[in-house]
């Protein structure tokens, strides 16, 4: 049929200065491979970083490195780049590089799953202000250790994640008088009671129970007995990491629409997430 065949996508290329020193380009394009019985096509990525300043190897491996951490916080996922190399500027050769990345992630995870459309027109900003706001990196840095991490225990994770939570709230968050992590957390209340669906009465008593569980873990009072179950912890953990990655994504300028799929998300992972998997720890099909 003549009206039958593929359609190679338009390429995609993005262009993002981040100050008067550094630059990075993004290329994403697709190649075709074909014989008489099959065809393919490969999607095929580039990104490139010019500095007008000499850079050693960590520091440019570290650029790298924040490009990656990008992707695991927008898009969840990210793998082993095929090529990685290096302009020497003495003498204008190239150099490849290799070494063990530690930031793929093949599986996606449970944040924000954005796609390039979702960012496509904000890209540029977004980019450049990931590279600029450390403060945005620190905190991102916790979470995604969450993200990354394979047999961590639901208490290592939680804990990871009131961390995130007091650093966002410490360098970005409504400072209260006398602050306390509890405190922090009661600015929080109307985006948690949206993503969790608690309502506003009960808001006093779950945030309390943050606390007594963060004193649990976190600084071994044996005498907090009332602290959550280590399932519960687990999405408690996702919890906390959205509302920190929503509030880092507004602080990045991410556009009104992507916050609020975040959120969806947010709800999806916290409430349909956990209302399977406490069915299937109940053995309910056993019984």
């Amino acid at each position: 049929d003549d009206d039958k065949g593929l359609t190679k996508a338009e390429d995609i290329k993005n262009e993002v200065q981040v100050n008067d020193d550094f630059k990075l380009e993004i290329i994403k394009s697709a190649n075709f491979c074909y014989d008489i019985n099959s065809a393919s096509i490969i999607n095929v990525g580039l990104v490139s970083f010019t500095s007008e300043k000499e850079l050693t190897i960590m520091e440019c491996i570290d650029l790298y490195r924040t490009f990656q951490k990008f992707l695991l916080f927008f898009y969840g996922e990210s793998n082993h780049f095929k090529t990685f190399k290096i302009k020497c500027l003495h003498c204008e050769d190239w150099y490849s590089l290799y070494y063990k990345e530690s930031l793929v992630k093949d599986n996606s995870g449970n944040l924000a799953k954005l796609e390039y459309n979702d960012l496509k027109d904000n890209l540029s900003k977004l980019m450049k202000n990931w590279y600029i706001n450390e403060d945005v990196r620190f905190c991102a840095d916790i979470i995604l250790e969450n993200l990354l991490s394979v047999k961590v225990s639901h208490s290592r994770r939680f804990t990871n994640s009131i961390s995130a939570f007091e650093a966002f709230s410490k360098r970005f968050g409504l400072i209260p008088k006398n602050p306390t992590t509890e405190k922090f957390l009661k600015t929080k209340k109307n985006l948690l009671s949206e993503i969790s669906k608690i309502k506003e009465v009960d808001l006093d008593t779950f945030i309390s129970k943050i606390i007594r569980t963060r004193d649990f873990y976190v600084h071994g009072n044996k005498k907090q007995t009332n602290h959550f179950s280590e399932f519960e912890l687990l999405y408690i953990s996702f919890l906390l990491d959205f509302i920190v990655c929503i509030g880092l994504s507004e602080e990045l300028g991410l556009a009104p629409i992507n916050i609020e799929k975040t959120k969806g998300r947010a709800k999806s992972v916290y409430l349909d997430m956990q209302s399977v998997n406490k069915i299937l720890n109940e053995n309910n099909f056993i019984n």
